[in-house]
């Protein structure tokens, strides 16, 4: 998912929780050639990003940010949450941040 907003590009990424140590090591990478290297190794990556945040809701969201749900506008949407092997544990945390009806 990548918006531009103000001449600002942002893209939310999934890492996989086992995955999570790439990212790492692409960064360590590029910490550890710093010095040594004119241009040190993963200098691509690592010098396009600025920040690195937990995603949110946000993040994801396709269209006007307004049209959000809350507290105020009820509004049909569709939510899709990757489970892998722990549904219980997935639902209940999703659970815990948001009222759901059925």
């Amino acid at each position: 998912n990548v918006k531009t907003k103000n001449e600002l590009t942002k893209a939310t990424i999934f890492i996989p929780k086992d995955k999570s140590s790439v990212l790492m090591r692409k960064l360590n990478e590029f910490e550890n050639t710093l010095a040594t290297q004119e241009v040190p190794t993963n200098s691509d990556l690592v010098r396009s990003i600025e920040t690195i945040n937990e995603a949110n809701v946000e993040s994801f969201w396709y269209g006007a940010i307004e049209d959000i749900p809350n507290e105020e506008s009820k509004t049909w949407c569709e939510v899709w949450l990757r489970t892998e092997n722990n549904t219980n544990s997935v639902y209940s945390d999703f659970k815990s941040f948001f009222v759901l009806t059925f």
